[in-house]
């Protein structure tokens, strides 16, 4: 559990599963071979090398870092990558003053030029900070992510609109807004996969997966989905199929962006149902899609208190009521679960609504990169109470920028 003190794990205590690396050799890389920042120790340690997780600021790693740093009289660096000596936040702000719009005007004004050799070339393979710059991008100009200036920012999953999986193939997810499907994108996407070969999944998002796409495939495939027109017949199979619908756009099942609304059927179909769960849910996703986050984003929408979509474990998450919606925050499931909180009573749509964007404005202004809101808010000074004054009362008088 990375939320537990470092000072309380054993020199022999494994912090990173994937390459069986101890607190013990990550100690004594930083204190021997003058590793201060977490490349450093990847080069040195293989730590963090695998899945990535331990050297998240949720992991182990960074704490390890920091805390081995102060106790050698050391500070430890902040910035978001060695490149850039700059905080999220501080990159932000800095990128939102002086209206920077894309990678190169970002890297002329904040980048450490002078104290690293050959910066331009140590940029080009840069992961960790082209990620972040993109992400501030995208949140504060609302920008399509692969266009010229941005485009270089990206990896594979943005450009295919589609996630690489261990094959080296491709899912494929359109967007199912708050779970609501209809019959005919039902027929088209099973078109889709029969046409194509891909191996079908209903995911845990309430929405369906293609999966098994070669990428040179993906182009035909997201013609025939945005275009809403597939054909598919095989006599041997009995199947003969012409469909056109509306058409389907992705589900960004791969960004640092709103993943799905979950719901349940609420008053549409559920005789315990207090509110419409889907129409809000469908509300809710339309609103934010595409909305670029420091870290991904999950939401809920469940017509009543037995809470069949698991409002209570997503990053928002809204539980109708007789008088309109509890609204909770800050949740997730994954390897660190967390409850949400309930931040406010009986709001209307609208109150959700305002109170949702100054919450993700918020925290899209505040976050280090790659952390859930969950972690956001648990390492907020003051707290939910903190958080309140903010987007409620105005405390610091954002509230009309946030909106």
């Amino acid at each position: 559990n990375a939320a537990e003190s470092t000072e309380d794990l054993s020199d022999d205590s494994v912090v990173c599963l994937c390459q069986k690396v101890t607190k013990g050799q990550v100690v004594d890389a930083i204190k021997n071979e003058d590793c201060v920042t977490i490349p450093d120790i990847k080069k040195c340690t293989t730590a963090g090398n695998g899945c990535g997780g331990c050297v998240l600021s949720t992991g182990f790693i960074p704490k390890i870092l920091k805390a081995t740093l102060e106790s050698m009289g050391k500070k430890a660096f902040t910035g978001i990558s060695p490149h850039f000596p700059f905080t999220r936040a501080e990159l932000f702000e800095i990128i939102r003053v002086k209206e920077l719009k894309t990678y190169d005007e970002v890297v002329a004004e904040c980048a450490r030029a002078g104290k690293i050799p050959d910066l331009q070339a140590a940029l080009v393979g840069d992961e960790v900070c082209k990620p972040v710059v993109a992400s501030i991008l995208a949140s504060l100009w609302g920008e399509v992510p692969v266009k010229a200036g941005l485009r270089e920012l990206q990896d594979t999953n943005d450009f295919a609109m589609s996630n690489i999986q261990r094959s080296g193939q491709y899912s494929v997810i359109p967007r199912v807004a708050g779970g609501e499907i209809t019959p005919q994108e039902m027929i088209l996407m099973g078109a889709v996969a029969l046409k194509y070969n891909l191996w079908t999944k209903i995911t845990g998002a309430q929405r369906i997966g293609l999966f098994g796409a070669n990428i040179w495939q993906l182009p035909d495939i997201w013609e025939d989905l945005v275009r809403g027109r597939t054909s598919f017949h095989n006599e041997g199979e009995k199947v003969s199929v012409n469909i056109e619908t509306g058409g389907m756009e992705s589900g960004q099942a791969y960004g640092k962006a709103l993943r799905a609304v979950k719901s349940c059927v609420g008053t549409s179909w559920c005789r315990f149902g207090q509110q419409d769960s889907v129409s809000m849910a469908v509300k809710l996703e339309n609103r934010y899609k595409g909305f670029r986050a420091p870290h991904k984003l999950k939401m809920g929408v469940s017509g009543c208190m037995r809470e069949c979509a698991e409002a209570q474990g997503k990053d928002i998450g809204l539980v109708a009521t007789v008088k309109g919606y509890n609204l909770y925050i800050c949740g997730n499931h994954g390897t660190s679960p967390k409850h949400a909180q309930l931040f406010m009573n009986d709001l209307s749509e609208e109150e959700c609504f305002l109170y949702i964007d100054r919450i993700l404005m918020y925290y899209t202004f505040t976050s280090p990169p790659l952390t859930r809101t969950s972690k956001w808010l648990e390492n907020m000074e003051g707290g939910m109470e903190h958080l309140k004054e903010v987007v409620v009362d105005d405390s610091l008088g954002l509230c009309a920028e946030f909106d």
